[in-house]
């Protein structure tokens, strides 16, 4: 009867330390602002168009030590934006 009441307090403060270490892992990120610029002008029959994507190269907040396995993710991966930073094309269209 003791071993089973020592394993169930044993079971209860490895509940309390996973819950504070949960606890430290949290993690607040800033708003961003993106800007997606694109113009397009419609030429001999093509549509014609360039843009680009983040154009002030905006990146998610980085990641605290703790959440970034060990120096390895140091951006976070849920982000809704990329992590690449700004992107630039051009497109050429044509209707049938």
């Amino acid at each position: 009867m003791h071993a089973v009441i020592r394993c169930s307090i044993s079971v209860l403060m490895l509940l309390l330390v996973v819950a504070r270490a949960a606890i430290a892992r949290d993690q607040e990120y800033s708003p961003k602002w993106l800007t997606d610029l694109e113009g397009s002008s419609q030429v001999a029959g093509f549509r014609l168009a360039v843009g680009a994507q983040n154009v002030f190269d905006v990146f998610p907040d980085r990641n605290s030590t703790v959440n970034s396995f060990n120096g390895i993710r140091t951006l976070p991966r849920q982000s809704p934006f990329g992590m690449n930073g700004r992107a630039v094309y051009a497109r050429i269209g044509r209707r049938f």
